[in-house]
C-alpha cells in the first residue's frame, strides 16, 4: 500500500486551534519570538509559514519572520512527534526557502535553544556561525564618574526615533521591526534614553521578571559608540533595579561581539555559561 504524501501548504487562520494544540503538547518545538505572543506574530504580516499535511493528519508547522536586509530567522517550528520530524522538516524546507528567496531572503538563521533541532539542523546544511552568551550582575550599585549624557525615560511617542537608532545600531540579521520595537516598549519595565545636548543618542529597554531585571536593548548610534553612552545607560538601569531590590541583571550579547562583551564586563557582569548557539545557511 502506498503512503499517503505529504503535502505543504500555506498557514490560514483554520489551523490556529491544532497550532495551539500541538505548541502545548508537543515537544518537537522551536520559539524563538523575543516580544509578540504566537498568536499575534503568526497572524501578522512578518510571518512567513507553511503546514504539512498527510491525509487528514497534520504533522507541524514552519515559520520564518520576513527578511531584513536579507536577513531572516526561524520563529516558530512544531512538529507532531519525533518520528515525523524529518519528512515534514525536508517537506516543508523547499517551499519555506522559495517563498523568503522571493521576498529578499538571502541567509537564514536558527537560534538552538534544545538538542533535538542539532542532527534535523545538520541535515539541512546548517552550520554554527555566532553563540549568543549571557551575563548577569548581581545587585549593587555601579560607581561611575559623572557622564555629559542626560537620561530621560521613553515613551510610546519616543518608538520611532528609538527604531531609527536601532536601525544604525545592529546589523540586519538583529534588527527589530517597528511592530516590536512598539512590543517593546509596552512589555518593558523602563526604557530609557541618552541626550548629548537635544539629540538622542541611544537607549536601553529592560524587562523584570519576579526579582530579576534583565536589559533586553542596548542601542547607540554608531559614531557614539566607545564615548561612554552605553556605560550611562547601564549604569543608569543598574541603579534602577537596586532600588527595587532585585537579586540580579542579565543581559545577552553575541560571542563575536567584543565590544559589547567589554562593556559588561567593565561594569561588573559576570558571564553565567548559558549559551544558545546560532546556526546558519545561505538561502
Amino acid at each position: 500500500m502506498t503512503e499517503t504524501p505529504i503535502r505543504i501548504i500555506p498557514y490560514t487562520r483554520g489551523f490556529r486551534s491544532t497550532l495551539n494544540d500541538m505548541l502545548f503538547f508537543s515537544n518537537q518545538l522551536h520559539l524563538h519570538l523575543d516580544w509578540s505572543h504566537v498568536d499575534t506574530w503568526i497572524h501578522s504580516p512578518d510571518a512567513v509559514v507553511w503546514v504539512a499535511t498527510q491525509g487528514e493528519r497534520i504533522l507541524g508547522f514552519l515559520g520564518a519572520s520576513r527578511p531584513i536586509g536579507g536577513n531572516t530567522w526561524i520563529r516558530v517550528a512544531v512538529f507532531k512527534d519525533e518520528s515525523i520530524v524529518m519528512p515534514a522538516l525536508n517537506a516543508l524546507w523547499k517551499p519555506l526557502k522559495t517563498a523568503l528567496s522571493a521576498l529578499g531572503g538571502t541567509d537564514i538563521y536558527w537560534m538552538i535553544f534544545d538538542d533535538w533541532l542539532i542532527m534535523p539542523l545538520r541535515e539541512l546544511g546548517f552550520y554554527p556561525t555566532d553563540e549568543v552568551v549571557t551575563f548577569v550582575r548581581y545587585n549593587a550599585p555601579i560607581l561611575l564618574k559623572s557622564t555629559p549624557y542626560a537620561i530621560h525615560s521613553a515613551n510610546m511617542n519616543d518608538v520611532e526615533r528609538l527604531y531609527e537608532i536601532d536601525c544604525k545600531a545592529f546589523a540586519p540579521m538583529w534588527q527589530m521591526t517597528l511592530d516590536d520595537m512598539r512590543h517593546a516598549r509596552r512589555s518593558a519595565a523602563v526604557c530609557t534614553m541618552a541626550l548629548d545636548g537635544d539629540t538622542v543618542v541611544g537607549y536601553q529597554l529592560s524587562t523584570s521578571h519576579h526579582h530579576n531585571g534583565h536589559l533586553a536593548r542596548l542601542a547607540v548610534l554608531p559614531h557614539m559608540q566607545g564615548k561612554g553612552v552605553g556605560s550611562a545607560l547601564v549604569t543608569d538601569l543598574v541603579r534602577y533595579f537596586t532600588r527595587r531590590h532585585t537579586d540580579y541583571v542579565s543581559v545577552n550579547t553575541q560571542l563575536s561581539n567584543l565590544a559589547s562583551q567589554h562593556l559588561y564586563t567593565k561594569l561588573g557582569f559576570i558571564r553565567n555559561g548559558y549559551d544558545m548557539p546560532v546556526w546558519g545557511l545561505k538561502i
